[in-house]
């Protein structure tokens, strides 16, 4: 897997809670998210959905840069989760990817974990 210049990184945890266990696909996406970064992201999503995991956590904590471009992806990756039966969801925004989110009401459409979920349960 390769995802451009911008990189990005997909680990896949399971979770165990009692005799269940549940697998999570965290991607971990860094740089910028912009229409020239489609092609990396769509990919890196592609992968990380359609992999066994049975959620989709998204960690925002190293991308430095978004536009309401790269904000249309991120409903876009959730409406291709949930299409699959996976919970979708973001965390660690910072600095202006954090302002760009809550101006644009995305909570609305899938959660927004403001620190990483120490049970990656959402």
């Amino acid at each position: 897997m390769s995802y451009g210049a911008a990189g990005a990184h997909i680990y896949r945890v399971l979770v165990v809670e009692g005799s269940t266990v549940s697998r999570v696909a965290i991607c971990h996406a860094k740089g910028s998210l912009t229409e020239k970064d489609t092609a990396w992201f769509i990919e890196l999503m592609a992968d990380c959905i359609v992999s066994p995991a049975d959620r989709v956590l998204v960690d925002l904590s190293q991308l430095d840069f978004i536009c309401p471009y790269g904000i249309a992806l991120l409903v876009y990756a959730n409406k291709y989760a949930e299409d699959r039966s996976k919970p979708f969801a973001v965390t660690s925004p910072r600095g202006l990817v954090r302002v760009m989110l809550e101006r644009w009401h995305v909570d609305a459409v899938f959660p927004v974990l403001q620190q990483y979920p120490t049970d990656l349960r959402w």
